[in-house]
């Protein structure tokens, strides 16, 4: 049974270690974005500070992770957390 939801686990199933990765894939909802860069603006900040702004809105994990939580609250609504890609690696215990 997982007991976290991404990461790394390791099993051993009839004496074959299963290593099970399953990464997060975070994604950032482009209009709630759009909305963030507008309101930072506004207050008269600079947005680029907290948004990388290319074809689409995005905020680095490890930028987020670090976000005071009055930050991190306003940017959490667009924050969209989907799995990676599984990966299986199978050995000897």
């Amino acid at each position: 049974m997982r007991s976290k939801n991404y990461g790394v686990i390791d099993l051993v199933i009839d004496g074959v270690k299963v290593e099970h990765d399953l990464p997060k894939k975070v994604e950032w909802d482009r209009k709630k974005m759009a909305g963030i860069w507008d309101r930072i603006e506004i207050a008269g900040d600079e947005p680029a500070e907290f948004i990388t702004r290319k074809i689409s809105y995005n905020v680095s994990e490890k930028n987020f992770k670090n976000f005071p939580n009055e930050i991190k609250n306003v940017f959490a609504s667009a924050r969209i957390v989907k799995p990676g890609k599984p990966k299986l690696t199978f050995g000897k215990v």
